[in-house]
């Protein structure tokens, strides 16, 4: 049992990024944006809620900085595409999309 605690406090202290949302899952949270606005929710915008403070402010700078790049990319048309094993944000044009099969309507 102390050995799991143990590196379950290492985890813990390898986290950049903490979720504000409590017992309350992603899912739900956008769900209830949805049906705040009438329309689906963007992922950077739950991401924005998720990692907010209820004033608005980033949890940690790190957040801030993610969430002004996920802004920037948005605005210029392109895709979000995290990367699992990093978690670092990828800038995917539409044509870069189309060229690998996809579709940019997502």
């Amino acid at each position: 049992m102390r050995t799991l605690s143990s590196t379950n406090k290492r985890s813990r202290g390898k986290q950049k990024e903490i979720a504000r949302s409590g017992p309350i899952s992603f899912a739900q949270t956008a769900d209830d944006m949805a049906k705040e606005t009438g329309q689906a929710v963007e992922r950077a915008a739950l991401f924005a809620k998720v990692y907010s403070t209820k004033e608005g402010h980033p949890v940690t700078p790190d957040v801030g900085e993610k969430i002004k790049q996920m802004t920037e990319i948005l605005a210029r048309g392109s895709s979000l595409q995290g990367s699992r094993r990093e978690g670092i944000l990828c800038d995917i044009t539409a044509s870069q999309l189309q060229s690998q099969g996809n579709t940019a309507s997502n």
